[in-house]
């Protein structure tokens, strides 16, 4: 990735911007490549788990407090103390009351956006789900679910639902049977419910799924977010036609957004992840990247089956944080700087080498 990249750099619309870029795709490297180095074995990375947990409960415990209470954490856009920091509040006079008074209740954690903070809470659960702990099982798997809502991302919500029916399948056959009819159950008893009373839960996924088909109508006249994230990926679709599948280079899909008008003015990340390593990379890389990360997921999957105690717990919650992740990053700008995906490659690499290097030792 790093190779290719730096490669892109000498065809790019902007040598700057596509510098920028590599500096992130670098910056996430080092962070993936020092995991793998450091655990190298089942006890390094149970201490790294657990100590990245702690800032995910963290996490987890203030993005609560921020759906629930006045609270804000000081980093946040919506904080007026942000601007200590050097950023600006964005709570000014250009919302409305009613849109300020729904912000203020957003829980943007330690990611300043309420997307970004969504997947991160998304991408910790399957660890909540195998944890051998049942009060951080269930207390951490409840408030990630609670967090997810209260961000309002769409298609987190969508990813979620996806999460918690792909991990039914994790579990031994005769428990997955009976979770899986206790689960259409209790399912079709809310759904009922919400419709009849048309709570939050109804709305929630109404919507979710609203999104999802707005994507692919033509009824996208209005200035509104599925409307400009359908304008993003027309500009896409026609810069890949342009490039002859080669790619624009790395990061230029903001250029390309730049160069070929922008529906609201503004928006210039291409909020979907795929379509920006697509129009940056070219086709072939595309494919080789997603080639690659079927292959970790599958991996993880086979050694879910094959092990037992930790390492079966983490092979496989890692395979599900990745799954989810190639869902819910379709709700950030941008994941090429996001540290949550690095390290998580990291800590699937690192249980694979483990795994590897315990069975030729065993062998």
């Amino acid at each position: 990735m790093v190779i290719w990249y730096s490669l892109s750099i000498t065809w790019s619309i902007d040598m700057a911007q596509a510098t920028k870029y590599l500096f992130y795709v670098v910056f996430g490297s080092v962070i993936t490549l020092s995991i793998v180095e450091y655990a190298i074995n089942e006890i390094r990375i149970n201490k790294l788990l657990r100590f990245t947990g702690v800032i995910v409960c963290l996490e987890v415990i203030v993005s609560t407090l921020e759906g629930l209470t006045p609270f804000r954490w000081p980093l946040s856009p919506y904080s007026p103390l942000v601007e200590n920091f050097g950023r600006s509040y964005k709570l000014d006079g250009a919302f409305t009351p009613e849109v300020i008074e729904q912000l203020q209740t957003i829980p943007t954690g330690f990611h300043w956006n309420p997307n970004n903070t969504s997947v991160a809470v998304l991408m910790s659960i399957p660890f909540f789900l195998f944890s051998k702990n049942w009060i951080l099982k269930i207390v951490g798997t409840g408030l990630g679910v609670f967090v997810i809502f209260a961000s309002d991302s769409r298609l987190a919500i969508l990813a979620l639902a996806m999460l918690l029916l792909a991990s039914i399948f994790y579990l031994k056959p005769k428990v997955r049977n009976i979770t899986l009819v206790a689960g259409f159950v209790i399912a079709g008893i809310i759904g009922i419910f919400s419709i009849a009373q048309e709570n939050v839960i109804y709305h929630k996924v109404s919507e979710s799924i609203a999104s999802v088909e707005a994507m692919f109508s033509d009824e996208h006249r209005n200035i509104s977010s599925i409307s400009v994230r359908r304008a993003l990926a027309e500009n896409s679709k026609n810069a890949i036609v342009d490039s002859w599948g080669i790619g624009d280079g790395a990061g230029n899909s903001i250029m390309i957004q730049k160069n070929q008008g922008l529906l609201d003015q503004k928006t210039l990340s291409q909020h979907n992840f795929w379509l920006e390593l697509l129009v940056d990379g070219g086709a072939l890389f595309f494919l080789a990247f997603v080639g690659w990360l079927a292959y970790i997921v599958f991996r993880l999957t086979a050694i879910y089956k094959r092990t037992e105690a930790s390492m079966k717990r983490i092979a496989g919650a890692s395979s599900l944080s990745l799954i989810v992740f190639c869902v819910g990053c379709l709700s950030m700008s941008s994941a090429i700087y996001f540290m949550p995906l690095w390290i998580m490659v990291g800590i699937a690499l690192a249980a694979i080498n483990v795994f590897q290097s315990k069975s030729v030792v065993d062998a």
